[in-house]
């Protein structure tokens, strides 16, 4: 359990969520087991083991550790067409560029710090070229920038 939260927020988020998201095709395969109504408990048992499936992969992944964190500045978000995702530039601290996507309903903002989970990637370095697509990112946080005040204390 100590371990289940040490994960980032963000991940620990999308874990529950997609946990949450099997409970419903749960509730519609018992119904449909006790109606008798066999396609839509076929459809639902269905929905319900890709479901089960994605939530199981993204927790090898996570417990695994085959992710990392990159921090940077987003540069340029741009749709891809006929695709339901955005392809995000971010300057990392070093100036390095990386590229990724993310959902279309992630909402991100030019000049503004984000930190990207990313899954480590299965494809060498060298094999990769530009037709290749860019890896997606599993969860984006906002870096809220950090002001300290400093006030004095009388003693």
């Amino acid at each position: 359990m100590k371990k289940l939260l040490a994960w980032p927020a963000p991940l620990l988020q999308k874990w529950l969520l997609s946990m949450l998201l099997c409970l419903p095709f749960l509730a519609a395969a018992i119904v449909s087991a006790f109606s008798g109504d066999r396609t839509f408990l076929i459809l639902s048992a269905l929905l319900l083991f890709f479901c089960g499936v994605r939530c199981t992969e993204l927790y090898v992944l996570l417990v695994n550790g085959h992710y990392h964190a990159e921090d940077g500045v987003c540069l340029a978000v741009s749709s891809i067409p006929f695709q339901r995702q955005r392809r995000v530039a971010l300057q990392k601290a070093d100036g390095e560029q990386l590229v990724f996507c993310i959902e279309k309903n992630k909402q991100l903002s030019v000049g503004q710090a984000y930190r990207v989970y990313l899954p480590l990637s299965a494809i060498p370095s060298e094999v990769k070229t530009a037709h290749l697509p860019q890896p997606c990112a599993l969860a984006v946080e906002k870096i809220e920038p950090v002001s300290f005040d400093c006030e004095e204390s009388a003693d």
